[in-house]
């Protein structure tokens, strides 16, 4: 079940979401899961996002889940080393054509399933500084496009990505 972020009966009528100055000092903060889950059709933009503190959430699954209209998304200021599930952070944001994660601590993340899946239009991608040493779950696409399409792609444990990946990506590959 989807967890009720408060917005789901409006989802279909927000075009824009802004934080404003007060995120900044929220401290109380421990869950980002479904926030933005399936604003699929109108969501075209999340101002002033730098103002949210992650810096006690441990669970982010699903946050931008199908936000497929969202073209930039700036999440360079998000504290995530507390996070330990990033399950289908960005799964279906495919209009996104870059992200930048390179900031992200993920040290102590579990759970990266379906991460990246369906983010298609991503031309630039760094996960070079991804720490996936705790990660017992990445199966479902966790990169399957960001493997084939990113431009930069350094991950500390590609084996592990190209085992999870395997029957996934060669079958988009084989056209």
């Amino acid at each position: 079940d989807v967890i009720n972020s408060g917005w789901d009966e409006q989802r279909e009528n927000i075009t824009t979401v802004v934080f404003d100055d007060s995120f900044a000092n929220c401290t109380s903060i421990t869950s980002t899961a479904y926030w933005f889950y399936e604003f699929r059709n109108n969501l075209t933009t999340i101002t002033g996002i730098s103002n949210l503190n992650t810096a006690n959430v441990t669970d982010m699954t699903d946050m931008f889940y199908y936000c497929a209209r969202l073209t930039s998304l700036d999440v360079t200021g998000f504290n995530t080393a507390k996070v330990t599930n990033m399950e289908g952070l960005f799964m279906g944001c495919n209009s996104l054509t870059s992200l930048n994660v390179s900031g992200f601590n993920t040290e102590n993340v579990t759970n990266m399933n379906a991460m990246f899946f369906d983010c298609r239009s991503l031309r630039s991608l760094d996960l070079s500084n991804f720490n996936t040493s705790n990660v017992t779950n990445m199966i479902n696409g966790s990169f399957t496009v960001a493997i084939w399409q990113v431009l930069l792609l350094r991950v500390s444990t590609p084996q592990m990505i190209a085992r999870s990946e395997e029957r996934r990506v060669g079958k988009e590959c084989r056209s």
